[in-house]
């Protein structure tokens, strides 16, 4: 067989005995994209090669070698050919792409239900449809059955959304975003992109666990409006009640039947008692129930009232309690409740009291582990169950025989959220373990994110992007909780690596009230301070305002972004200790962060004197990513202010930085920086090599905000070029990604590029609305540089109507700030050069005195009405 990259695919998917079908399932791609894989028709995108690598088990240290022969950088014939097993599972990184369907077991006794959800789902006019019923009834499951139905028979598939550890609307929007495999980058309202995304896509989107949230008018809302926005999609939620929104269809979740008399022949029929007998063989193999027997299950199914979780639950009691002793087990529970729990619904006594049962079954040590076990959310990893709640494997593989405990894919476990709110409330009967636990639980996600920071800013992004995110509930949770307990030292740790995380992934929406709670609360704590909290507590908030500054300045307030920023500079110069790593790292990354909005608010001279100071603790420290971060923020400032020499030192050296980390995100970033530097240095060429190689890295990435950003380079170029056309089809690509993001300076700093193309295709009106909507966002975020360039296009179309006063007039105010671009100085004393010639001295010198009135707000307020 002939050597290339589709054929070492199919040759090594084969070796683990996998199908096209199920490789597709597990990489949350198209069956047509694996075929075209590995029949050479197209290469992986980056996220997409990196799932391959985890799903093909390539051993870790072959896994970069891999990414390179996926995108071409390497040759083929330089792939081994790898055994099987493959290195063992410890030694791997172990990614969970969000988009798979979780493991369902076989369903029994619910086809009917199963072939009425796939009817109702069918039908044009049901576009959402809840299923009711209470916990432990079966929705879930039934809904996952749904799910893998119509994988099997629907070209567009379908995600199943975990909503149980999500707390409003802001995560649910990133839960479900997370789950279908796209960043969300919008730094206003992000649930507008998703919807965007899902705007011709044919899919059903399954919201599991959402009886917590349908009350939430913002949790509900969404629903509704991603029905609106979107034509082929529809919702299957599971929930506890229903939704109440008009389009709602209702469907209610019964007990399994258990037939009413007591024939031998008709019992081992009822599916609720082949439930019981499945569960109970599977618990003990040796288990054989006589006539007896099966007329005490019949009674059992009856007594949980066919409630499946109850019926797994009872069955695995098998090992210790004969049929009969098991059915009087769950009276006594149920009277028990009737008289002491007066308030719990009839309907619900049953599952409880067999819950309390299954607890009673368990050691000590069982009942310790899965009470600590309550603590994690959306599931946990085998290695923090160990760590953080003593759950060692035998213990695990115990919980997991009786029901307890459910195992997921990759290494990870959770429960279902009735076992987890019962076994969280017996967490909470002893105080001290419950703090005790909970530091603990804080201490091992903080020190997670700490070391898997390095990785992230390497080689290792897209694998360790894929672990963060399948733990993001419980690094929501540990968040909410060092803030709220004076947790300083984990709250530092947490910082920096969820704050990159978010940064790279454009997700200042969640960052802005994330890392604004932490400061609230730290505010609240600073009187109360003992003498070992004196730097840990300032550290950490320093941090928290430093990166809730940033965040504030990605969503173009960066006014209130200065503020934070300015803030955090005073909090840690007052840290005593200034030349401990940890707080010169927290202080270069707030000069930075400040320096860069400094500068693109307009004060170039003290935004470098910041960025100068923040690389200069960077190279101190040894911090290459810091330093190639801020070099392409002082690249930026020195492209503005005409110092494009300068500007290209500062971005090759960022570039040469992130090569060496092996980094595509941050190599993306500085050679479209580099690209726009060739431009403005005449060297087009150089330049669309550079913007044409960053385009095609930030694809690669699936990065929004990077596309947009080469996009935007490829069109100022082309129009440079008079390539009208294409840059006018280019830059509308641009404008549709930054509008649909949300980053204000950016999509005004586009709008005025193709303001300019059009007055070079003389289009003047048109070129007038795009300098108008750029000038309206610039004046509301306070960008005052690319605020004057819009003025100078404004001007520019003066001139194509002839209106010369008017022109001069704006030229003039623009030439007093002192925050104009080096190209926005030239452009302008070029175009007043020309006009003065259509007047006589004194009329000229009349109007530009007129214009001295007025300051450059004003005229901007009076330009856009």
């Amino acid at each position: 067989m002939e050597v290339s990259f589709g054929n070492w695919v199919k040759r090594r998917r084969k070796s683990l005995d996998l199908t096209q079908q199920e490789l597709a399932r597990r990489l949350g791609c198209s069956l047509s994209a694996i075929n075209k894989i590995e029949s050479d028709e197209r290469r992986p995108s980056r996220q997409i090669a990196a799932l391959l690598a985890t799903h093909l088990e390539i051993p870790t240290e072959q896994q970069e070698h891999f990414l390179k022969v996926a995108r071409q950088e390497k040759s083929v014939e330089t792939l081994p050919d790898l055994p099987v097993p493959p290195v063992p599972p410890s030694q791997q990184i172990q990614p969970v792409h969000p988009h798979h369907l979780p493991n369902a077991t076989p369903l029994i006794g619910r086809e009917i239900e199963l072939e009425e959800i796939a009817r109702l789902l069918r039908d044009p006019q049901c576009r959402l449809l809840t299923l009711t019923g209470p916990g432990g009834i079966g929705k879930t499951h039934l809904a996952l059955h749904t799910a893998q139905l119509e994988n099997e028979t629907s070209s567009g598939g379908s995600a199943f959304v975990n909503l149980a550890p999500v707390r409003g609307r802001e995560e649910a929007v990133t839960t479900i975003a997370d789950t279908l495999g796209i960043v969300l980058y919008s730094a206003s309202d992000r649930a507008n992109q998703l919807i965007s995304y899902l705007h011709e896509k044919q899919q059903l989107l399954i919201l599991d666990n959402f009886e917590h949230l349908a009350n939430d008018a913002g949790c509900t809302g969404l629903i509704s409006e991603i029905l609106r926005g979107t034509h082929q999609v529809k919702i299957l939620v599971t929930s506890r009640q229903p939704l109440n929104l008009q389009t709602e269809w209702g469907f209610e979740v019964q007990g399994l039947p258990v037939s009413a008399d007591d024939q031998i022949s008709d019992l081992e029929q009822s599916s609720a008692v082949r439930l019981f007998l499945q569960r109970a063989t599977q618990a003990y193999s040796s288990f054989k129930p006589d006539q007896k027997d099966l007329l005490a299950i019949a009674q059992i199914c009856k007594l949980v009232e066919g409630l499946p979780l109850g019926i797994e639950l009872a069955a695995t009691w098998v090992r210790t309690l004969s049929c009969q002793e098991i059915e009087q087990e769950i009276r006594r529970s149920m009277d028990f409740l009737a008289v002491s729990v007066q308030d719990l619904p009839e309907r619900h006594r049953s599952i409880r009291a067999t819950i309390e049962h299954s607890w009673d079954l368990l050691s000590p040590k069982e009942r310790t582990v899965l009470s600590r076990l309550s603590i994690f959310r959306g599931g946990f990893t085998r290695q923090a169950g160990e760590q953080i709640a003593g759950a060692n494997l035998s213990v695990i593989s115990s919980l997991v025989s009786k029901s307890l405990l459910r195992r997921a894919e990759s290494n990870r476990y959770d429960m279902h959220e009735l076992i987890r709110q019962f076994a969280w409330d017996r967490l909470q009967l002893d105080e001290e373990e419950f703090d005790t636990l909970h530091k603990s639980y804080a201490s091992h996600y903080s020190n997670w994110l700490f070391e898997r920071g390095p990785a992230l800013k390497g080689k290792q992004r897209p694998f360790v992007v894929v672990e963060l995110i399948a733990d993001m509930a419980n690094l929501r949770q540990v968040w909410h909780w060092t803030s709220n307990h004076q947790q300083y030292e984990e709250l530092s740790k947490a910082s920096d690596t969820l704050f990159w995380l978010f940064e790279s992934r454009s997700n200042c929406r969640e960052g802005v009230p994330l890392y604004g709670e932490a400061v609230e609360h730290l505010q609240k704590q600073t009187g109360n301070l003992i003498p070992s909290d004196e730097k840990a507590h300032p550290l950490a908030m320093g941090q928290a305002l430093s990166y809730k500054g940033y965040f504030q300045y990605r969503q173009g307030r960066h006014p209130e972004a200065k503020e934070s920023l300015q803030a955090s500079l005073d909090v840690l110069n007052s840290i005593q200790d200034q030349n401990a790593p940890d707080v010169q790292i927290a202080l270069s990354n707030a000069l930075i962060f400040l320096g860069t909005i400094t500068a693109v608010m307009g004060d170039f001279s003290q935004g470098d004197l910041y960025l100068q100071e923040g690389l200069a603790l960077k190279k101190k420290l040894g911090d290459a990513w810091g330093s190639a971060f801020c070099l392409r923020q002082i690249g930026v400032s020195a492209q503005y202010q005409g110092d494009y020499e300068r500007a290209r030192q500062a971005l090759e050296e960022s570039l040469t930085i992130s090569r060496d980390l092996g980094n595509t995100w941050s190599i993306a970033a500085s050679l479209n920086q580099l690209g726009y530097i060739a431009y403005f240095r005449g060297r087009y060429e150089q330049a669309q090599q550079y913007l044409l190689e960053g385009l095609e890295l930030s694809r690669q990435l699936e990065d929004r905000a990077s596309i947009a950003v080469a996009l935007d380079g490829l069109g100022f170029l082309y129009a440079a070029q008079a390539n009208y056309s294409e840059a006018k089809k280019i830059l509308q690509e641009s404008i549709n990604l930054w509008t649909e993001i949300g980053e204000q300076g950016n999509l005004a700093q586009t709008l005025n590029h193709m303001g300019n193309t059009l007055l070079g295709m003389k289009e003047g009106e048109k070129a007038r609305l795009h300098f108008l909507k750029a000038l309206r966002v610039a004046l509301d975020a306070k960008i005052t540089p690319v605020m004057l360039d819009a003025m100078i296009g404004e001007a520019e179309v003066h001139i194509l109507g002839t209106d010369l006063e008017r022109a001069l007039e704006i030229l003039t105010v623009v030439n007093t700030s002192s925050s104009k671009s080096q190209t926005a100085k030239d452009r302008a004393k070029k175009l007043i050069v020309a006009i003065e010639k259509e007047f006589s001295k004194p009329r000229a010198e009349e109007i530009k005195l007129q214009a001295r009135n007025k300051n450059v707000n004003e005229l901007a307020a009076e330009m856009i009405g």
